[in-house]
């Protein structure tokens, strides 16, 4: 396994503090916590991800700050509670995590539609900076497969022998080769002329939360300081707070259906609703599977 410097803050710290001076680094701790707790995956590095209550800390902080990593087999990580969220890039997928997978799966594939805008609620409900994957906006289901095109016939051998070396961590069996033309043409984004009404749905989904996210003062300021995360079995409740402004996003991650009575506010943005694929029109009383809402409320 190679060295890596993911989750180092001296990427991102002035050179004052030692640092390299970058403006902001990924912060795949977050995609990992939520793509293991939503399919399931624990093989290769995700073996050390998987638990829900790490939304707790990936929403200040990196998950792995010096504890020890089955996968690496070392202790890694620094502290970035100090750091500011701008500097941090968070996503749920990207061309690495869906490139880099054998079949090229894109989440859309990989969880059932609740969850799939559940999870893009939490992104936007971030102090971070969000990065949308292309397609992502309208649930892509075709592949983004890894593919090259290379000359010289001993790097193509290379590339597609170290394909299979890189997947030895994972029960991956099949991976296309990078170098077939098909492993390109197959990952082609759908036109949208081609879309289906789920597609439509969730495009509608995203144009909401990001209108949402510039407008609303509690989302558009990255302030992590104002940001509390609670999880509670498989219900994850966000808040973030700007001044007297303020939204709590609940999220039902799990099967079965929870009750709404004890949370205030008005909903100004439920993932059920028929305009993003759902049968609700107005408020609702309770999340069915993999449902979310955005609560707006006054803070003391």
């Amino acid at each position: 396994k190679a060295e890596t410097d993911e989750n180092n803050v001296k990427i991102i710290n002035s050179p004052e503090k030692g640092g390299y001076g970058i403006d902001a680094q990924w912060m795949d701790d977050f995609h990992h916590v939520i793509h293991s707790v939503l399919t399931g995956e624990k093989e290769g590095y995700y073996q050390d991800y998987g638990r829900l209550e790490d939304l707790e800390k990936v929403f200040k902080n990196f998950l792995y700050t010096g504890e020890y990593s089955h996968f690496w087999q070392k202790k890694r990580g620094t502290d970035a509670s100090a750091n500011p969220g701008r500097q941090f890039v968070v996503c749920l997928q990207n061309h690495d995590q869906v490139g880099n997978r054998g079949r090229g799966e894109r989440l859309s594939l990989l969880v059932d539609f609740p969850f799939l805008k559940a999870a893009a609620g939490l992104l936007f409900m971030t102090p971070y900076i969000p990065l949308l994957f292309m397609g992502e906006e309208y649930a892509e289901k075709k592949p983004f497969l890894f593919f090259t095109d290379y000359i010289d016939q001993k790097l193509k051998k290379a590339v597609s022998e170290g394909r299979k070396e890189e997947f030895k961590g994972f029960n991956w069996d099949v991976f296309p080769d990078p170098e077939d033309d098909a492993s390109f043409f197959n990952s082609r984004l759908t036109p949208e002329a081609e879309w289906k009404e789920e597609n439509k749905k969730i495009l509608n989904f995203y144009k909401d939360l990001i209108a949402l996210r510039k407008k609303h003062p509690a989302l558009h300021f990255l302030d992590k300081d104002n940001t509390q995360v609670k999880v509670n079995g498989r219900v994850v409740e966000v808040s973030r707070r700007q001044k007297d402004k303020k939204i709590v996003g609940i999220f039902n991650l799990g099967d079965g259906e929870i009750s709404l009575k004890s949370f205030s506010g008005k909903q100004i943005l439920n993932s059920a609703w028929e305009k993003y694929g759902g049968s609700l029109q107005g408020s609702a009383d309770f999340l069915g599977r993999g449902e979310m809402v955005l609560l707006e409320q006054h803070a003391e």
